[in-house]
């Protein structure tokens, strides 16, 4: 299976080849630790404190890298031939050759953290799908009721919602746009408090059942 790196995730990659032996086992103890429903940014903040030596950024970088590499092999793949393609695609695109060694030796232990797989797999069932959720937003306007004949007199005003969103797909980033009126905006937001409570209801069983949430948006409860 190849691997195309993409650019905010190279310098992670090299920063990993880079790191000395001594960091490199901080940032496995760190990941090992860490605890598991935590979201990306506290995910992050959490190993890096395990590495006072290193930069906070830098440590993000490479746990970035690396869950990047994780999420894109596939469950199936052989992880020797996966890390050989890596690192050859690393070195493609300037990774020095006295550090191919470390970085494959490394991306072996990485890749096999019971941590990083877990967290892999729960972003793999996040973006389970052909179309997934990025961003919205809501444009509120006055539109004119014009005369019914050909003059221009303004009869009324309406207060009409567009409902924009954002999502992800297999061809990249679209949006779709859809018209409101205050009853569909209502309606919307009844939608998503009763959603809302119904995630709270079923979070709470995971306490119940000695499980952990592993939802890793930042607005979780568990974050």
């Amino acid at each position: 299976q190849t691997c195309a790196l993409p650019i905010y995730n190279r310098p992670g990659v090299a920063k990993l080849a880079g790191l000395s032996e001594e960091d490199f086992l901080a940032v496995c103890e760190g990941i090992k630790n860490a605890p598991q429903g935590l979201p990306p940014k506290q995910f992050n903040s959490v190993v890096a404190s395990s590495v006072p030596r290193l930069a906070k950024g830098e440590v993000e970088e490479v746990i970035e890298a690396v869950m990047y590499l994780a999420s894109f092999r596939a469950s199936e793949a052989s992880l020797p031939e996966f890390v050989n393609n890596a690192v050859a695609e690393a070195q493609s695109l300037g990774l020095p050759p006295e550090h191919a060694r470390t970085l494959k030796e490394r991306l072996h232990v990485l890749l096999q953290l019971e941590s990083i797989r877990l967290r892999s797999k729960v972003l793999e069932l996040s973006f389970e799908s052909s179309q997934v959720f990025h961003s919205t937003r809501i444009l509120t306007d006055l539109r004119p009721v014009f005369a019914l004949d050909s003059g221009l007199e303004v009869k009324g005003l309406m207060v009409l919602h567009t409902l924009k969103i954002e999502y992800f797909t297999g061809e990249g980033t679209k949006e779709t746009y859809i018209l409101m009126d205050d009853d569909d905006v209502a309606q919307l937001s009844q939608a998503l408090e009763r959603a809302k409570k119904k995630a709270e209801v079923l979070r709470s069983l995971t306490g119940k059942c000695q499980l952990t949430s592993l939802n890793l948006a930042e607005s979780s409860k568990n974050a």
